[in-house]
């Protein structure tokens, strides 16, 4: 009959206390540190564009752009194509044809700036969008990394070349500095769930 052993006995109550932890109600079950020197790769495309935060924000710039064509240069569009129709009621030597003609030349360029004024707008609130999201990204790439032992993490692009030119494929190739990793090292989906979780 083997004899009672104190220290085994506590190192498995130990080991059933810290596994038991790590299902607490609620509470994401913890993934175990990567292999090798600590190290994590991620594929920043696929955060950026898959994450519910970033998500919204691009779909609230385009609701942004439609509505704004909608109430704005659909408007003006139409208030050109009215005047149009209405100087084909004026003989061409008139000046109510002259008058009418001169205002449609107006319109067309008010038009014209109000295009350029929201192109130029949209331009900004991507672009504003995207420096956000790239900070928020970066942060929640610390936040995992740090939280896993993880000393350094890498950008890997993932998926088939999408270039359709000899130039973007050339580009697409060269800008992709690891080519194979293993799936161990991947935290992109980790940093998605940090992402969504803060929403």
């Amino acid at each position: 009959m083997r004899s009672f052993r104190p220290f085994a006995a506590g190192a498995a109550l130990a080991g059933l206390l810290l596994l038991a932890s790590g299902y607490r109600a609620g509470a994401e079950p913890q993934a175990p540190a990567p292999p090798g020197p600590g190290i994590g790769v991620v594929d920043l495309f696929r955060v950026m564009t898959e994450a519910r935060p970033f998500a919204a924000a691009q779909g609230a710039i385009r609701e942004w752009i439609e509505s704004e064509k909608r109430s704005n240069l659909d408007v003006k569009k139409g208030e050109i194509n009215a005047k149009e129709a209405e100087l084909e009621m004026f003989a061409r030597d008139s000046e109510e044809h002259r008058k009418l003609k001169n205002e449609i030349e107006f319109a067309k360029l008010r038009f014209e700036h109000e295009f350029e004024r929201l192109e130029a707008e949209r331009m900004r609130r991507i672009t504003a969008g995207q420096r956000q999201a790239f900070d928020e990204a970066s942060a929640a790439v610390a936040e995992y990394a740090k939280s896993r032992g993880i000393f350094l993490v890498l950008q890997q692009r993932t998926g088939k070349l999408r270039g359709e030119l000899d130039t973007d494929l050339t580009s697409e190739m060269y800008l992709r500095d690891i080519l194979y990793s293993d799936a161990l090292l991947d935290i992109t989906d980790a940093v998605i769930r940090i992402l969504d979780a803060k929403r």
